[in-house]
């Protein structure tokens, strides 16, 4: 049975918020839409998942979006915390490792790519913005790589939200 390490990428091997700051770093290309997304964002008439999928829907309309996309893997990825990736994969060395993000899959597999790794982010499916946060990234990960299929070894997250995902696993680590 395949030995399975799944980690969390915002502020776990990332020390910030990708999404945040993919928003902020690309203002300038949708200034009113995004601005007004992030006022409606800060006095919650947004929840997260809107504000998300407001925010992509409307990105995904420029013309050099994917461009930008690869563009910001590659400058994202220049800021992980190579030395937990590397400390990770010597501690489960015949393991399959995957990424599973609630940031946007649209970047998200791209810095999987460069990590030589599975990744998996927050994705459209049809009309529907599937959040992979919470419950819905145990519903993911347990359809994707079932118990019946897969060892689960390890897991490594930042957030108290990923706590019923970590306990899915024989060992596990909540960075505070």
């Amino acid at each position: 049975m395949t030995k399975l390490v799944v980690l969390d990428f915002d502020k776990t091997i990332l020390p910030y918020d990708s999404f945040r700051k993919l928003v902020l770093s690309n203002i300038f290309i949708f200034p009113i839409s995004f601005g007004l997304l992030i006022i409606a964002r800060k006095v919650k008439l947004l929840s997260a998942i809107q504000f998300k999928k407001r925010i992509l829907t409307t990105f995904r309309k420029h013309a050099q979006y994917q461009n930008k996309m690869i563009q910001f893997a590659e400058k994202v990825s220049e800021d992980i915390n190579m030395k937990l990736f590397q400390d990770i994969k010597l501690t489960y060395p015949d393991s399959k490792f995957i990424l599973i993000s609630a940031s946007p899959h649209d970047y998200i597999h791209k810095i999987g790519q460069n990590l030589e790794i599975e990744a998996y982010g927050s994705y459209f499916e049809s009309n529907n913005f599937i959040h992979l946060y919470g419950d819905s990234k145990i519903k993911f990960l347990q359809q994707k790589f079932p118990k019946e299929q897969f060892k689960y070894e390890f897991a490594i997250s930042d957030s108290t939200s990923d706590l019923k995902l970590l306990s899915l696993f024989k060992n596990y680590t909540l960075l505070t």
